[in-house]
């Protein structure tokens, strides 16, 4: 909300080298100067973003139409620029854009150029080769070497400037308000720590909280008629900073976390899983018309994907669900089928003593298929939903036995929506790495610290709770809660039973104080995982964005043991700090 108010005004306008790429750009056969002028533009500008110049980027074909010059300004719509920038290796301006630069220059405006242009619309110019030569001496020119020196000399704001900075991934943002100046600043290095001065318009520096909204002073000096502190952001930290254009939006500094003495618990780490467990099939067995499908490796336990592709492709289609757009209703029309009897089964193995009774059984599309457990019908209970409204939910309990259990779907005739999809079994048990995939046995009675994983819980992917009591002496001090070595998207933090907030990125602290009351308390952490575990892709891919195609080309199970899956969890204790 805060980066959506106010107005980004910088004072420098880019051009983009647009329209030199399209010099070489063909349709037909690539040309690798396209690639490059794209490869060296991004560099370029990225460049500069790490050096904190602050900037906005020129469409010449924007400019055609709402460009002018307005005294020494270079005015695009609504924002005026007292810089314009050449980047490297352009090679051609349009005709408007070279128009605009010889009345800016002529006009006293700044032009800063990384190359020197020779066309215009594509053909040599004469008129701009004479521009340059005519105004070398009002023309800043540097080299793409010498773009550092160009950064201290031409391409600074005088609105905000940085010092001292330690770490190479530190950016900012600046917007301006009726009353000040925000500066959001982010540290994108996921392992160094990002820190340096600031310094920026304003009589009045505070900070504000981006997860609570709380605003809180932050220490700075008046240099003139700028503010000036210093900053220091972990991995992945940022820092939301307004200098307020007037005195007396004093607000109390942010507390501080320093020099802290450990409390000891009242009680053991207890640990517990606050979701059933979960066992994803994804192998099955394809029958159609009472023949099992085999794929090209004459194996007929095949990848749920691969048996998707290979049911439709028996109907001569492909499958609509990931290999098509639907224009209109062009992808159901096709739900005409009058033959085909489909069967899918599914296996897993109980190999001990667990709790059937509330066990349940997960699988997509429960108006479309018949399911049966072990021969027996079973419907789904309209009152759950798991993870989506297309997911039926089964209770199986009284059906599931020790040893071998074989979970069918079935359509007949076929359907358009008879996607094959893995299946899912609920409860409270752990898994057990086998040759192939897993096999479901009994829980242990108490749950340790580290991996889920490792603790026969692979595809768990909800929260786990780690909590202990703490008796609280001292009200008036400050207490947080710290987290060491642990995985997941975020933990969320709980007092006496109550959400207090969560950590989700460093310093994993927490400040406890506001929940805390004079005696006995509860704290407790609960870490979530992610369903990347649960969903996949299992067997093609490692970390970072996943797309279909991941999902492809499996045409064998593996052991539990080699798939791809993240250790999730607490795999160190927390612990409790009390400051003065």
């Amino acid at each position: 909300m805060l980066l959506s108010q106010g107005k980004q005004i910088n004072d420098m306008l880019i051009l983009e080298p647009t329209t030199t790429a399209w010099l070489y750009y063909s349709y037909i056969k690539g040309h690798p100067k396209t690639m490059e002028i794209g490869i060296n533009f991004q560099n370029f500008v990225t460049r500069l973003e790490k050096s904190q110049v602050e900037y906005d980027l020129g469409s010449e074909n924007i400019i055609k139409d709402h460009g002018k010059i307005s005294q020494n300004s270079f005015v695009v719509g609504k924002r005026a620029y007292k810089k314009v920038v050449i980047p490297p290796m352009t090679e051609n301006l349009n005709t408007m854009t070279f128009r605009l630069l010889k009345k800016f220059v002529d006009a006293g405006g700044v032009l800063i150029a990384f190359s020197t242009p020779t066309l215009v619309d594509g053909k040599e110019s004469a008129e701009l080769k004479k521009f340059f030569s005519e105004n070398s001496s009002k023309i800043k020119t540097y080299t793409e070497e010498s773009t550092e020196q160009a950064i201290k000399e031409s391409l600074q704001s005088t609105k905000i400037t940085f010092s001292n900075i330690a770490g190479n991934n530190l950016y900012h943002h600046r917007r301006s308000y009726d009353d000040g100046e925000l500066v959001f600043l982010v540290n994108s290095s996921l392992t160094e720590t990002a820190k340096g001065k600031i310094s920026v318009e304003g009589k009045t520096l505070m900070e504000i909280d981006g997860m609570s909204g709380d605003i809180f002073g932050y220490p700075y000096a008046q240099q003139g008629p700028f503010v000036e502190a210093e900053f220091m952001l972990p991995p992945a930290g940022s820092l939301i900073l307004f200098s307020s254009s007037s005195k007396g939006n004093e607000y109390p500094l942010k507390p501080r976390m320093v020099d802290g003495k450990q409390l000891e618990a009242d009680s053991p780490l207890e640990i517990k899983r606050m979701q059933d467990n979960v066992l994803n099939i994804d192998f099955c067995n394809l029958i159609i018309d009472d023949n099992s499908i085999k794929n090209s490796h004459h194996d007929k336990n095949l990848y749920t994907v691969e048996a998707s592709i290979l049911l439709y492709r028996h109907f001569g289609m492909n499958n609509p669900w990931n290999s098509a757009i639907q224009y209109r209703q062009t992808v159901v029309e096709k739900d005409t089928f009058k033959t085909g009897d489909i069967k899918v089964r599914y296996h897993f193995i109980v190999a001990g003593n667990i709790d059937k009774r509330n066990i349940r059984l997960v699988a997509e599309q429960p108006d479309v298929w018949k399911v049966r457990i072990n021969g027996e019908p079973v419907s789904s209970d309209p009152q759950q939903r798991w993870l989506d409204s297309r997911f039926g939910v089964y209770e199986i309990g009284e059906y599931v036995g020790t040893g071998v259990n074989i979970v069918e779907l079935s359509v007949e005739p076929m359907s358009i929506y008879a996607e094959i999809a893995p299946v899912y079994i609920l409860g409270d048990f752990l898994l057990q790495p086998a040759a192939k995939g897993w096999i479901i046995r009994e829980p242990v009675n108490r749950l340790e610290l580290g991996s889920w994983k490792g603790q026969g819980q692979p595809y768990y992917s909800w929260d786990v709770s780690y909590s202990r009591n703490y008796t609280i002496e001292d009200t008036s001090a400050r207490h947080a809660l710290q987290l060491k070595e642990w995985n997941g998207t975020l933990s969320e933090v709980y007092v006496n039973g109550h959400k207090a907030g969560i950590i989700a990125y460093q310093p994993y602290n927490f400040d406890l104080s506001p929940y805390l009351k004079k005696g006995n308390n509860k704290i407790e952490v609960r870490v979530i995982g992610s369903l990347k575990n649960l969903l996949g892709p299992h067997y093609n891919h490692d970390k970072g964005i996943a797309g279909p195609w991941h999902w492809n080309g499996v045409h064998r199970q593996d052991t539990g043991n080699d798939y791809n899956l993240f250790d999730y969890g607490l795999m160190e204790d927390f612990i409790v700090v009390s400051y003065k």
